[in-house]
């Protein structure tokens, strides 16, 4: 990538965490609502994924797991195992099989937050 890229990159990354920190998206009317929870009634794999980033970004880090469980704990084991070694990390990204783990993870989590039994679940 080339240096430019990189800092237009960049900025827009600042932006959006500056968006995400300063804006509640919980109140504010311009952050984007679900299309398939607003068509279905159903809680997808990302519902409450943007008011999780928010309340991470002021360290509110039990509203964050109730609002999206999954997203957090990937945040945080993502950040850790790439932390603790980036050979690792490239090494479980790049594995094969890791797109058929992560899509499996993913609908078995948007299965389970809308079954009454794990009502914990959903944001």
């Amino acid at each position: 990538m080339k240096k430019k890229s990189k800092f237009i990159v960049g900025i827009l990354v600042l932006l959006l965490v500056s968006l995400y920190y300063f804006f509640n998206p919980t109140v504010s009317n311009f952050f984007p609502k679900c299309p398939f929870h607003t068509i279905t009634g159903l809680y997808c794999p990302g519902c409450g994924s943007q008011r999780a980033i928010h309340d991470l970004m002021h360290l509110n880090i039990f509203e964050a797991i109730n609002h999206n469980a999954l997203m957090f704990f990937t945040f945080t084991f993502g950040i850790g195992l790439y932390l603790y070694s980036k050979k690792k990390f490239y090494d479980l990204i790049y594995h094969p099989k890791s797109p058929l783990i992560i899509f499996g993870i993913i609908f078995l989590f948007g299965v389970l937050r809308n079954l009454d039994k794990f009502h914990f679940l959903a944001p």
